[in-house]
């Protein structure tokens, strides 16, 4: 088991501020009192939305008259509220003669209209904890454990044995995150607790397994001259077991008996020791070289089989 903590810059950004205040004074073209409700929504310029701070009731429009040009003018009816924006920001100080509709109301029933400027709206801009952040943080200091608790399997590993990295099977016991998502912090840290298991085994036995498959896959008359092995993957399944997956190259020689063909050249002509060569199993070709050089018709086999050498080749 592994503990270990690690700390980050925040990188979430959070407007923040006052929302703007004031006062309007809402119109009733109609003829009938009309009651607003706290909450209702009034839009001004640049659709900024402002909400009644209380119930306000509108009364009726009045009598219409004739006025002296001749117009019919209707009194409307008005009564004075407190709002505040909805949004924080200066854009929200709206200048005084500002006109508002009222949502979900139509403009020749009812407006609104203020006589003094809107104040209070600021805003700035904070850095917070962002919910990227915590999933950045979280998978860095993920891998940095898993890395450090291999290094830590290694250690206490029994000697002569090595230990399956790729097969290591971690599990979070603990992760603690100092601050929420949205908090306003420069630095999140992340404490995070990691155990693990994996398969330790011995080289030895690997390659005493695989001797084992190799040789259930020679022909018959051949031997194995070399081999190659390179470990590709490895793993550990669900039931625990595990799984290697190598890659094998070796090369075959046919299975001779040396010493009984150095018997049967010893003493014969080259073209007699060509002749029996061609004729055992698997064979290519031969190349033969006489040291010193002698004369043709001296040119036999040493008659004593310890100073015939003969070298196998692959042929590629």
């Amino acid at each position: 088991m592994i503990k270990e903590s690690r700390e980050k810059e925040t990188t979430g950004e959070k407007l923040i501020g006052d929302e703007a205040k004031g006062e309007i004074t809402i119109y009733n073209y109609t003829s009938s009192s009309k009651n607003f409700k706290e909450g209702t929504i009034i839009i001004g310029p640049g659709d900024l939305e402002f909400s009644l701070d209380v119930d306000v009731v509108a009364t009726a429009a009045s009598t219409p008259y004739i006025n002296e040009k001749g117009e019919q003018v209707i009194p409307p009816g008005k009564e004075k509220v407190a709002v505040t924006a909805l949004n924080v920001g200066p854009e929200c100080n709206l200048a005084s003669g500002t006109e508002f509709d009222i949502k979900g109301f139509p403009s020749s029933s009812y407006r609104a209209k203020n006589e003094k400027a809107f104040s209070g709206g600021t805003s700035r801009k904070i850095r917070v904890v962002s919910a990227e952040d915590r999933e950045e943080l979280l998978a860095d200091l993920t891998a940095e454990l898993e890395e450090k608790v291999k290094d830590e399997l290694e250690k206490i590993a029994p000697e002569g044995k090595t230990i399956l990295r790729e097969g290591v099977l971690t599990s979070l016991v603990s992760r603690d995150f100092d601050k929420a998502v949205g908090a306003e912090v420069d630095q999140l840290k992340l404490e995070l607790e990691m155990k693990a298991k994996t398969l330790a085994y011995s080289p030895l036995d690997l390659e005493y397994l695989l001797e084992g498959i190799i040789s259930k896959i020679i022909p018959d008359g051949f031997v194995e001259k070399e081999k190659e092995i390179e470990q590709k993957e490895a793993e550990i399944d669900p039931e625990g077991m595990a799984v290697f997956k190598a890659y094998l190259k070796a090369n075959l020689v046919p299975d001779l008996d040396i010493e009984e063909i150095k018997k049967n050249l010893s003493g014969k002509y080259q073209k007699v020791a060509e002749e029996y060569l061609e004729n055992l199993p698997n064979f290519v070709r031969a190349e033969i070289i006489f040291n010193p050089r002698l004369p043709v018709r001296l040119m036999t086999f040493p008659r004593l089989a310890k100073n015939i050498n003969i070298k196998i080749e692959i042929k590629e």
